[in-house]
């Protein structure tokens, strides 16, 4: 199965830092900063299962995660650390992992990649593209591989869509919908500050930022990046908080439209692939959403023909995310030997968080953004918070909803 993106980045004359485990073939040195619900959950398993990989050392602010991981990791004292450059001033660490609210992702990233560290970072990139591009600068000028937790692309419905796709079986691709119309609104950990998500200043959005995933799937499947974005953004939840929990997109590629319906609480969800020559559809059990619910049945739709593919997938949630992560780091470890740019490449997360924005942008103004964000773009150099700085309309439902602080 091909897993190369059409268009995607090329590794160019950058060089990548010599690191021990590339030389001998040791297992690579990992050092994980930030231990919320995802880090303990599912990256720190992942790595436990994978024979390649060594967790050195983890970094939090908060005591009691940090002995969560020391636990789950069996890590000794002096590998837990509170503040961040220790963990960076250590010779035997080849490799971090980024997973604090994205808030702080911009100078965590630039410190790594200025103490030499290969770096994988949880999504979304940042809250701001401004802070996006910086942050893929540093790596660059230090010559260290920069990539992004976009394990969506591993799941098995997905590098089956894919597969159908490059194989041709549905002609060119036309129109992707995907609808995450159920997503769970699960709290972060309780220790920390278990509502940041509802908070833009650490979160940068609500569901479309937190749910990330099928914006970059949508350029996955196209093969090539979104031109231009449009959507009506709402929260219809009778809270104080200041996100969406409603997003409606629509993207524009060079040859196609993509559809996105996202929202926190119960809806129907699904992938639905239109191209030239047939179509895809995915449903996932009582309709509801990825990852939530497991794939209920796949359909391959052509004129001569309906095809009904079957997928082996564990039932139990837990155990199923996790084996998305294992492949994609993989690959990152081997983007490094190789030198090229992992599948999930740090600019594919930029270009990612740009769509989410730009979206913003659109249901704030009211009319379709092109991409990428112009430099002089108050939403490009500051996120959401620079949607206070448009020309917004007294009556658009973002200032009605006071979402984002306006």
């Amino acid at each position: 199965m091909t897993l190369t993106m059409p268009g995607c980045e090329k590794a160019g004359a950058t060089r990548i830092r010599g690191c021990l485990w590339y030389v001998n073939n040791m297992p690579v040195r990992i050092g994980l900063i930030g231990c919320g619900n995802i880090a303990c959950q599912m990256h720190a398993p992942t790595y436990k299962a994978m024979p390649e990989v060594q967790v050195c050392a983890v970094a939090d602010v908060t005591p009691a995660r940090l002995s969560l991981m020391k636990e789950l990791l069996n890590l000794s004292d002096a590998d837990c650390y509170s503040e961040t450059e220790q963990l960076l001033m250590r010779d035997d660490i080849d490799c971090v992992v980024i997973m604090t609210p994205q808030q702080f992702r911009r100078e965590i990233v630039i410190a790594a990649a200025q103490a030499g560290k290969q770096i994988l970072c949880e999504k979304p990139i940042a809250v701001a593209p401004q802070d996006a591009d910086a942050m893929i600068a540093a790596a660059r000028q230090a010559g260290v591989r920069f990539g992004m937790v976009h394990n969506y692309i591993f799941f098995p419905e997905v590098l089956l869509i894919k597969e159908l796709i490059e194989t041709g079986a549905i002609g060119d691709v036309v129109v992707v919908v995907q609808n995450y119309l159920s997503v769970e609104d699960r709290p972060a950990a309780a220790e920390y500050k278990p509502d940041w998500r509802h908070n833009p200043g650490f979160s940068g959005g609500g569901v479309l930022m937190d749910m990330i995933h099928p914006v970059y799937l949508a350029e996955w499947f196209f093969g090539s990046p979104i031109r231009s974005v449009s959507a009506a953004i709402d929260r219809r939840a009778d809270t104080a908080s200041a996100v969406e929990d409603l997003a409606l997109v629509r993207l524009e590629f060079d040859d196609g439209y993509g559809l996105i319906n996202m929202a926190w609480g119960e809806g129907p969800g699904g992938i639905e692939i239109t191209g030239t020559r047939g179509r895809i559809l995915v449903f996932y059990k009582n309709f509801g959403t990825c990852p939530f619910m497991p794939v209920d049945q796949i359909y391959v739709v052509t004129r001569d023909r309906v095809m009904t593919p079957h997928l082996d997938r564990p039932v139990d949630y837990t155990t199923f995310f996790r084996q998305t992560f294992q492949p994609l780091v993989r690959d990152f470890i081997e983007s490094i030997k190789e030198g090229r740019e992992p599948i999930a490449s740090a600019e594919a997360g930029k270009r990612a968080l740009e769509a989410v924005l730009g979206c913003y942008e659109s249901a704030a103004l009211e009319r379709v953004v092109y991409l990428p964000l112009p430099s002089d773009d108050p939403v490009y150099r500051s996120g959401v918070a620079g949607l206070s700085d448009l020309a917004i309309d007294g009556n658009n439902r973002l200032k009605r909803r006071r979402l984002y602080g306006l």
